[in-house]
């Protein structure tokens, strides 16, 4: 497994080596505000079934994209005025949102839903990542199905050596700004509907 810590090398050649591992079809361990998160190009179907085989996690449940700004991921998803108010208020920030699908597009992050979750995380690596792949990646937390979550990179490590994966490549920093999972917020209706707290509050979302 390679990897590099952001300490020891500049953002740009990290981000560069990571834009290369996403477009190899490899797994990318990465920090963001939140928690470390493990990424696949969003649009690779064969990367995202090696993601779920490696996390050993059930295809019924979903995995979330990472966008470069809430404009790009608006683009994606079916709009809704409540949509388009929580990004603009909470993106980039530790957030997840549902939202409806456009179509099949994404299928492939949830087989069974017609929900998307999609992250614009207010981290300076995710965001240069997002913007030079140019796609969308998972953001899916770094742990095995119903384990804790990666908060350290001596934890993502940890979590590495687990998968045991030789398609995986990590870019590591001592700890995560929150060291919790993202707030999820299901927009999909008219009402915002936290599904899990996080670092925003839900009287905070409510407040948008």
């Amino acid at each position: 497994m390679a990897a590099v810590w952001l300490n020891e090398l500049s953002m740009s050649d990290a981000v560069e080596r990571s834009v290369d591992a996403l477009a190899a079809g490899k797994i990318l361990l990465y920090p963001t505000d939140t928690t470390f998160a493990l990424g696949v190009d969003a649009t690779n179907e064969a990367a995202i079934a090696t993601l779920f085989a490696a996390k050993r996690r059930s295809q019924a449940k979903s995995f979330s994209a990472c966008f470069a700004s809430a404009d790009h991921a608006i683009l994606e998803i079916e709009a809704s005025p409540l949509v388009r108010r929580l990004a603009e208020g909470l993106l980039p920030g530790p957030v997840t949102l549902l939202a409806r699908r456009k179509g099949n597009r994404y299928l492939s992050l949830a087989p069974t839903s017609d929900l998307l979750g999609f992250r614009v995380p207010d981290h300076p690596f995710c965001l240069a990542l997002a913007a030079a792949f140019e796609r969308p990646f998972t953001a899916t937390s770094a742990n095995l199905s119903g384990g804790p979550e990666a908060v350290t990179g001596q934890a993502a490590l940890a979590l590495a050596a687990e998968i045991g994966s030789e398609m995986l490549f990590s870019v590591l920093e001592e700890k995560t700004n929150f060291a919790t999972p993202s707030t999820i917020i299901d927009a999909s209706g008219s009402v915002a509907k936290v599904l899990r707290s996080g670092p925003v509050s839900e009287a905070e979302v409510l407040a948008i």
